[in-house]
């Protein structure tokens, strides 16, 4: 026992002697992995914080070491790695760095020059800036052609700094990253560009102020109006690409936003608190919005997100209570927690059809949301747990045409509806997906469905008609239809009544109509002429006749099938579609009552007419009049025209 104890004593000793696993060059190391993490040395003084180790006044740190034949990269900066080393006055942090704990320079009261060639790092708060401690000592900072990103936070207060150069790398600059500089506050009120960015807005905005943003400006840093109460416009030019975190937070007078084509992302919270904003246009060239980007816009209405929008934060608008309704873009494969939580004036929302996952609480205490249009293709499943729209009063779903299955629970208990279509391509309705819809009386349910799942419309004892237009009968469970009256009507398509009363749980069904196929005809232009089904087909006589009826001035061609004849016999054994084409009638007759000197005709796609000395009127084939005045020339669309001049009237063709 007493071996054991000494033992654990000495691993103690060892552990608390050397901190680290190697010294290379002077700088102390630990590994983990593949990487190197820079540490301080063995002897620390407790009661000073001084580093004994590092005596040496300038650092560089390499972006890769080895040690026992093995290379490891450079990755981090540790806890109290440097603390206390008063004689260091410059340090080199490389490339492959992606973290500085920010105890790293504790106490470095001698330095003032910093070389940053780290390429791309995460954002500091002002808490954790690795510089805190030293900032306003620090009289150079310089950074590396490699350098893409500056976080944010990164040199805020370093205030005996006088210049800073940003390398043509950089894309981005992060919340802050230079607040409380000389060479900040040194610059001229209004708008600080650093290169071509905005930095910030510095000095005293006057009250009812507009900015237009310098063109060849490409991102809007974090916060750089961020409190601008005066701002009430900005325009944004076409250079623009980003609008940075908090970009426009707490703009509360800002009122319009003119937004240029080649905006790619915006920030999260960029528009907070913006209550003044009544719409925005989001231009298609967007495909990132952060997280909470609107929140607590109340005056904003409605807003569109374009297909280009791929991904979207949580609570983008959270607590917008004067928002109406909203269009998600296809791009969208998510929404998250929180989306719309608040939105207690929300009556109508149209959903992507990219859409994948919802969280539960993304419409949560939207009290008036009443019309959802539907066309996410393939949601994932709810359960009874997280119900969609559970506190939603909705009293409208549409189904759009690309959607291909039916979520579970999506209008679970949703007893304000009273009719549902279900389009062709959809091949599942999941599981409760309209259980206790009780007020539901008519369902449509498209051809290509093949399985309805369990308690799917149970409950929905109000029903007193389904169509199902699949030949073939979908697979039901024994619950799908619990509650639901055996004599409901089932319309199925012709000949399917036997299969549908030979399959399991359908044949509990008692009340079969065949509907035959339906047949649609249109026309190639209708400005030319029009065409109507005569005779529509039923089950037993699949036969049908349409007929084209060409206005004046056009001839019917033939049908989309090839025929010509007119009335025309269609054979429908599917739905069918046939469309009548017409053209301009090979010959342009004149009827001329008008004896005067005017000359009236037609000409390259113009009327002419010549000689005219007064007010003259044109109607349209429909009898519009389209046109009233004495010019010689007019264009105008093709089709048949009457000129009148005075009492007297004339035709013509164009």
């Amino acid at each position: 026992m007493k071996k054991t104890l000494l033992s654990l004593f000495a691993l103690f000793i060892t552990t608390m002697a050397f901190a680290y696993n190697a010294q290379i060059d002077g700088i102390y190391y630990n590994f983990v992995g593949k990487n190197a993490i820079v540490t301080h040395d063995a002897v620390v003084d407790h009661e000073t914080d001084n580093n004994a180790g590092y005596t040496q006044s300038e650092i560089v740190i390499p972006e890769k070491v080895t040690y026992n034949g093995k290379e490891y990269s450079v990755t981090s900066i540790g806890d109290k790695a440097f603390i206390g080393c008063s004689s260091i006055t410059s340090i080199t942090i490389p490339n492959n760095v992606t973290s500085i704990e920010n105890t790293a320079f504790y106490g470095c009261s001698s330095l003032t020059a910093v070389q940053w060639n780290v390429k791309k790092m995460n954002d500091f708060d002002p808490h954790s800036a690795p510089f805190n401690d030293i900032c306003s000592q620090i009289i150079s900072f310089t950074f590396g052609d490699s350098v893409e990103y500056i976080p944010a936070y990164l040199c805020c207060n370093m205030s005996k700094l006088t210049s800073i150069t940003i390398p043509n790398s950089v894309t981005s600059i992060g919340v802050w990253a230079f607040n409380g500089t000389l060479w900040l506050e040194n610059q001229p009120d209004g708008c600080v560009y650093i290169n071509n960015y905005l930095y910030v807005y510095k000095g005293e905005m006057p009250e009812n102020t507009h900015i237009d943003i310098k063109e060849g400006t490409t991102q809007i840093c974090g916060a750089a109006f961020g409190g601008c109460s005066s701002l009430t416009s900005i325009t944004i030019p076409n250079s623009v690409t980003t609008i940075g975190n908090r970009a426009f937070y707490l703009c509360t007078s800002l009122t319009s936003v003119t937004m240029g084509n080649s905006v790619t992302s915006i920030g999260g919270y960029a528009f907070y608190d913006c209550i003044e904003i009544i719409s925005i246009e989001i231009p298609n060239t967007i495909k990132e919005i952060g997280m909470y980007a609107f929140e607590n816009c109340t005056g904003l209405t409605s807003i569109t997100i374009p297909n280009s929008v791929t991904s979207i934060g949580k609570g983008m608008f959270l607590g917008c209570s004067g928002l109406k309704s909203i269009t998600i873009g296809n791009g969208v494969t998510k929404i998250d927690e929180q989306m719309f939580s608040n939105c207690t004036g929300l009556t109508s929302i149209a959903i992507g059809s990219g859409i994948t996952s919802i969280d539960k609480e993304a419409f949560e205490d939207c009290s008036s949301l009443a019309s959802v249009k539907w066309n996410a293709k393939r949601c994932n499943d709810f359960s009874s747990e997280e119900i969609l729209f559970a506190t939603n009063p909705i009293t409208s779903f549409t189904f759009g045409d690309d959607v291909e299955r039916i979520p579970a629970y999506l209008c679970y208990n949703k007893t304000d509806l009273s009719s549902i279509v279900i389009p062709n391509l959809v091949t599942e309705i999941g599981a409760s997906a309209f259980q206790g819809c009780n007020k539901l009386r008519t369902v449509e349910i498209g051809k290509g469905i093949t399985s309805i799942g369990d308690k799917a419309f149970a409950g929905c004892s109000a029903i007193y008609s389904m169509g199902i237009d699949a030949i073939i009968p979908p697979i039901v469970e024994s619950s799908t239809f619990n509650n639901v009256s055996r004599t409901t009507q089932i319309k199925v398509p012709c000949s399917a009544v036997a299969a549908y009363q030979a399959s399991s749980y359908w044949n509990e069904f008692t009340n079969y109509v065949e509907t035959p196929y339906t047949l649609v005809v249109n026309t190639n232009d209708n400005t030319m002429g029009n065409a109507i089904v005569v005779k529509q087909p039923t089950c037993q006589d699949i036969s049908a006749q349409v007929q084209a009826q060409a206005l004046p001035g056009y001839e019917f061609v033939k049908w989309s099938d090839g025929f010509t004849e007119n009335p025309h016999t269609v054979f429908v054994t599917s739905d069918t579609i046939i469309t009548a084409e017409f053209r301009v009638a090979s010959s342009t007759p004149v009827e001329n009552t008008y004896d005067s000197n005017v000359k009236i005709y037609a000409n390259g796609g113009n009327l002419h007419i010549e000689g005219i000395t007064e007010d003259y009127q044109i109607f349209d084939a429909f009898g519009r009049m389209v046109y009233i005045g004495r010019e010689s020339v007019l264009s105008l669309p093709r089709g048949v025209y009457v000129v009148v001049i005075g009492n007297e009237v004339q035709k013509v063709v164009l």
